[in-house]
C-alpha cells in the first residue's frame, strides 16, 4: 500500500472517527464495547534500505499512566500473552499538557505489504487489547 492510498483508506474505514493531526499522523477512536471506546493513533515512518521500501505504519494506544505501584512483572507477563502487539512505556502528554511515562500497546505492519483487512485489523486489534488492559492494569477507563 502507498502512502495516498493508506490516507484514503483510512478515510473510508473510519470517516468522521479519523483525525490527521499531522500529515503522517492520525488517531481513530474505537468503539471497544460496555460503552466504552479507545484511542489508537497512527503514525506513518518512512523509510528506505538499500533502495528498498521499509516504511512501516505504527498503531498505539495508551493504556495508562505508570504509577508508583507500577509492577513490571505483571506487565512484562501479560506482554507474553499479547496475539498483537507489545505494551511498552513511552513517554506523552496528559490533559495538563505535562509529559509523563505512559504505559501503551504498540504494534506494526510493513507498509508495503499492507492491504484494507490488516490496516482494520492492525487498528481495532491495538485499540481492543489496549482497552481490556486499561481494565485490567487499571480497573477505569482512560481513554
Amino acid at each position: 500500500m502507498k502512502l495516498d492510498e493508506l490516507r484514503s483508506n483510512l478515510k473510508n474505514l473510519y470517516g468522521a472517527d479519523l483525525r490527521q493531526d499531522a500529515p503522517m499522523r492520525w488517531r481513530v477512536e474505537i468503539r471497544s464495547g460496555h460503552g466504552r471506546s479507545q484511542v489508537v493513533h497512527l503514525m506513518c515512518k518512512e523509510r528506505a534500505h538499500d533502495e528498498k521500501d521499509e516504511s512501516r505504519i505504527i498503531a498505539e494506544s495508551p493504556i495508562g499512566p505508570v504509577l508508583r505501584r507500577f509492577n513490571p512483572d505483571v506487565v512484562l507477563r501479560k506482554n507474553a500473552e499479547l496475539d498483537v502487539g507489545a505494551i511498552c512505556m513511552n513517554d506523552l502528554k496528559n490533559e495538563e499538557q505535562m509529559v509523563i511515562p505512559y504505559l501503551t500497546l504498540r504494534a506494526t505492519h510493513l507498509l508495503a505489504t499492507l492491504d484494507v483487512p490488516e490496516l482494520q485489523e492492525l487498528i481495532n486489534k491495538v485499540g481492543q487489547v489496549a482497552d481490556d488492559l486499561e481494565e485490567q492494569i487499571f480497573a477505569k477507563d482512560f481513554h
